[in-house]
């Protein structure tokens, strides 16, 4: 058993955090973190090859993506494809939590 050491950043785009886990010392075919949107600011668009799933943690957004957009509440998962354009605005009144598992696409 091992404890995950972060590295942390603070105030990206306004206020974002980002927690980045650092898996290199295990064994282990995906990557995390745990980004935080303040009331009311929304993330830029991102685009990476890697797919995603999004674990909603607390607030309440919106994704948007291709011109579309999905409420996001707690608990609720999202997938985001590889290259798929996305980015999420927090719609509520408390911090937006989500956790994100991402890994590379054969």
């Amino acid at each position: 058993m091992k404890l995950i050491e972060k590295k942390i950043t603070e105030n990206l785009d306004g206020g974002i955090s980002l927690h980045e886990h650092l898996l290199s010392d295990i064994s282990c075919p995906v990557s995390s973190s745990i980004f935080i949107v303040p009331p009311k600011l929304n993330t830029p668009v991102d685009q990476h090859k890697v797919a995603e799933i999004w674990m909603i943690v607390g607030g309440k957004g919106e994704v948007i993506f291709e011109d579309k957009k999905i409420t996001l509440n707690r608990f609720d998962i999202l997938y985001i494809e590889s290259g798929e354009k996305h980015s999420v605005v927090n719609t509520g009144e408390e911090d937006l939590i989500i956790t994100s598992l991402y890994w590379n696409v054969i």
